[in-house]
């Protein structure tokens, strides 16, 4: 059953469904003037509407992109660069039924921990590895920012800045975005 959280004038539930900045605002609406200062860091994944909520009921609260975030927009970006050729082949009408497509159906090896990677996985991502360069560079950088996420802040700083400036001149739309937004904000990164 999901939480109710009340305001003034009405319950409002909060679901996996509802998110957004009027939920957002809605959460520090119902906390005590003793709680919302309490509140010293909201961690989030660097949406301008975060920065500006926190900011408009909590300006002193300090701002910052978590790993865990990140890495999620890497992974989405990833999926995003796996999906596309067969978006547009599906537009085209050029999608032959009946024939598997490796790449479709790797999904979870590229985004599990190279560690964690069965035979059959393994098998996919060296498939991948020749024979699709734009996949495979964005696997690499994906995998390259969580080992640099892991490092401790003061080695991962030029780390994450070198990574920025990489994926913001791949060449991979999605990975030139989260390079740019990263390289913006690489300083609220922990």
């Amino acid at each position: 059953k999901p939480k109710k959280i009340s305001d003034e004038t009405r319950n409002t539930d909060l679901t996996k469904n509802r998110h957004g900045e009027k939920v957002f605002d809605l959460f520090f609406r119902t906390l005590t003037p003793g709680r919302r200062a309490s509140i010293g860091v909201v961690t989030g994944n660097g949406a301008r509407w975060i920065d500006g909520c926190v900011f408009r009921r909590r300006p002193q609260t300090e701002r910052i992109l978590d790993g865990f975030h990140i890495v999620a927009r890497a992974a989405d970006a990833l999926d995003k660069v796996r999906t596309a050729p067969h978006g547009a082949d599906q537009e085209a009408g050029t999608a032959r039924k009946g024939v598997r497509d490796p790449i479709k159906g790797a999904r979870w090896a590229l985004l599990k921990n190279e560690s964690d990677l069965n035979a059959a996985q393994r098998a996919r991502l060296e498939y991948i590895a020749n024979t699709n360069e734009t996949l495979w560079t964005a696997y690499k950088l994906k995998e390259r920012l969580g080992m640099i996420l892991r490092q401790g802040a003061d080695a991962a700083a030029p780390l994450l800045r070198q990574w920025a400036a990489d994926a913001s001149l791949c060449g991979i739309a999605e990975f030139s975005k989260l390079g740019e937004k990263i390289a913006r904000r690489h300083f609220d990164i922990r």
